[in-house]
């Protein structure tokens, strides 16, 4: 088949570009909506492993989190569409699709041994703070506080889109991991880095748990290292627990020296000693900005986006991703309309990745005939 006659697997009304991303939690393809006349739209669309749908207490914890998630309409927080199940019961999720990369990837767009333009990545996290401050404040269909905790800010939940705005991504799915407890391979690796000390001891998160994540992204944006290594999680943790914070100056001396001090508040050991909430840590970055007199154009921030998603520019031929269909046939039974009507879910977006895609099936593909 020519690269011209080639068209992307429809199952359903999704048409199925190719796979965007995977982690220990789930599979997102890169789709569109398909609709009368002709019209479609880009979505992400999520599938849970089936690992996880097995497990009764998990999927429990995760719709009863993600109900709540779902009612956090806030422009600088990752949007649900709709939410169903496939013909063998694995949970999908049709979500915003954002046109960026995560901030990680955002990051490794820089040249080589260049440190982003400070003004950038403040613009960036007073949009993470304006969305956390929004979920932190969250009430009840009674009125009464109900605050939504993250509990696993880093830098892959934070999305950097094109046109220069950030969104902050993954609340049901991380609610439920924490409460269930899990541990599998895949699932926390790498996320240890960005834990709050009270986490790492077992107690209860708080809104102030949410602002020591952040603190640990943004000081490892700034400086563009990790703040908390070692060769294994435990290595991590005891490092989180009991070994001093360098402060950010140590790392990036040219920073404004109230900057460093926002960062560097955030990430006090006590939850206490940190900033009381999401916006007065806004403000006081804020002050910073104006003292300065700088601010950035998210203009700016789109370039270095288009210049970091060149570096891993999708495949152009077709036939390079044909094999989606095959290895995707968890899919094909989705029927048009398949859903219960009701959106419950705001999870992890496809990270806008635009390397060449890794086709991954989450059953085994089908022998050709």
């Amino acid at each position: 088949m020519s690269s011209g006659d080639w068209q992307a697997p429809a199952f359903g009304r999704f048409r199925l570009l190719g796979v965007a991303g995977r982690g220990g939690m789930a599979v997102v393809y890169r789709a569109q909506t398909v609709g009368a006349s002709g019209f479609s739209r880009p979505v992400a669309l999520k599938q849970l492993l089936p690992k996880l749908v097995q497990q009764d207490d998990f999927v429990r914890l995760f719709v009863e989190e993600a109900r709540v998630s779902a009612r956090l309409d806030h422009p600088h927080i990752v949007q649900v569409h709709d939410f169903g199940t496939d013909a063998h019961g694995h949970y999908f999720l049709v979500l915003e699709w954002v046109d960026g990369l995560d901030l990680g990837r955002w990051l490794d767009g820089h040249p080589k041994g260049a440190l982003p333009d400070w003004t950038h990545v403040s613009h960036l996290a007073l949009q993470v703070l304006d969305a956390l401050d929004f979920a932190h404040r969250h009430t009840d269909d009674q009125g009464r506080s109900a605050p939504v905790i993250h509990r696993d800010i880093s830098p892959g939940n934070i999305l950097v889109g094109a046109h220069g705005h950030a969104k902050l991504a993954d609340f049901g799915l991380a609610r439920a991991m924490d409460r269930t407890r899990m541990t599998d391979e895949g699932v926390i690796k790498g996320k240890v880095s960005y834990v709050a000390p009270e986490l790492a001891k077992g107690d209860q998160p708080s809104p102030r748990t949410d602002l020591f994540s952040l603190g640990a992204t943004l000081w490892e944006t700034f400086a563009r290292r990790r703040l908390f290594q070692g060769p294994n999680d435990l290595t991590v943790l005891m490092s989180i627990l009991r070994e001093p914070i360098p402060l950010l100056a140590s790392a990036r001396p040219d920073l404004p020296a109230g900057l460093c001090a926002v960062v560097d508040k955030a990430l006090a050991k006590t939850p206490e000693e940190r900033w009381p909430t999401a916006r007065a840590m806004r403000r006081a970055l804020v002050e910073v900005l104006l003292d300065a007199r700088r601010m950035a154009e998210p203009l700016d921030i789109a370039r270095s986006v288009a210049v970091a998603q060149g570096t891993r520019r999708p495949p152009s031929q077709p036939s390079e991703i044909v094999k989606t269909e095959s290895l995707i046939s968890d899919l094909e039974h989705l029927a048009p309309g398949e859903s219960d009507g009701e959106i419950p879910f705001d999870l992890v977006p496809a990270q806008a990745n635009s390397e060449p895609f890794e086709l991954i099936p989450l059953v085994e593909a089908p022998e050709p005939d």
